[in-house]
């Protein structure tokens, strides 16, 4: 959620941190569904390299689909990803700034406007 909130801007935010709540929501709603459609697959034996051979049946099925689609996305992520922007943390950084110098601002306002209101007292008591 904090890689969504720096990458997107400001204006985005709110859209972006809801699409990923709601992918995050429906993967845990199907996950349930897809272990019910590998539970009807029937039972089958298959060699894999290393690890010999392999049972797929209810019970493993969705250990095995979620191995597979885990190095599928791995490889999905080392080939196409790139770095972007950050241009919501960037903006937030500006923000933060311009708001930690508005109140100096403001007190420096405010303290030009009250030297040039008081009196000069200092000859009054010689």
């Amino acid at each position: 959620r904090r890689y969504v909130a720096d990458a997107t801007p400001f204006a985005l935010r709110t859209m972006s941190s809801a699409a990923f709540a709601l992918t995050t929501a429906l993967g845990a709603a199907l996950g349930p569904g897809v272990a019910i459609v590998l539970d009807a697959v029937p039972d089958f034996d298959f060699y894999l390299p290393i690890l010999g051979m392999q049972r797929f049946n209810g019970m493993t099925g969705p250990g095995f689909l979620m191995a597979l689609l885990w190095f599928i996305y791995l490889v999905a992520v080392v080939l196409t990803f790139n770095e972007p922007n950050r241009s919501g943390l960037e903006e937030l950084k500006r923000r933060e700034q311009e708001g930690a110098l508005e109140p100096l601002q403001k007190s420096e306002e405010k303290a030009t406007a009250g030297e040039s209101s008081k009196l000069d007292t200092t000859d009054m008591f010689d």
